[in-house]
């Protein structure tokens, strides 16, 4: 019953990869054809093989459209004779910091020191520096860091309204 059920999958599998392709081909045909457009996926290290197969399936229809595609990723696993790499490294050091002056509250939390331990324990990366800073104005939880920047991102959605937490789940 296992394999029969596996093997039902993967035959299910080709017929929906190829529905979902055509939708979002023709949804970017149809949003590209008004003009120039700009998609962008962030984190493509994190996608399942299906959807890296699909992104790497658009690349030769990107040559006749009017669309920039744009993906992030920790590593280089997109490699394409259409694609240029842009490696960016961590922000320096002084950058984070104005950064950090920047976005903070004028609360308890941002006193001079908080502001420095962020940009220390961010190690030059801008998104868990925005989080660090919030979880410590927001939260008050001072320079104690949270366990990991998962937990940390669980707890963000935990406060959020019920609709907007069923509307994830969905997702």
């Amino acid at each position: 019953p296992f394999d029969a059920r596996v093997r039902q999958e993967r035959e299910q599998e080709q017929p929906r990869y190829d529905h979902t392709r055509s939708a979002v081909l023709d949804l970017m045909d149809c949003v590209s054809s008004e003009g120039c457009c700009i998609v962008v996926i962030e984190n493509t290290h994190w996608l399942d093989p299906q959807s890296t197969r699909m992104i790497e399936g658009f690349l030769e229809w990107l040559r006749t459209r009017q669309l920039l595609l744009i993906l992030t990723s920790r590593d280089r696993r997109h490699q394409h004779e259409l694609l240029s790499h842009i490696h960016v490294g961590p922000l320096p050091s002084d950058a984070s910091l104005a950064v950090a002056t920047a976005l903070s509250s004028p609360d308890l939390a941002s006193t001079p020191d908080f502001i420095d331990w962020a940009v220390r324990s961010s190690g030059g990366n801008p998104y868990y520096l925005l989080e660090l800073l919030r979880y410590g104005t927001k939260e008050r939880h001072g320079y104690l860091p949270p366990a990991s920047l998962t937990r940390l991102l669980e707890d963000r959605i935990e406060a959020l309204p019920h609709a907007s937490k069923q509307l994830l789940d969905v997702c």
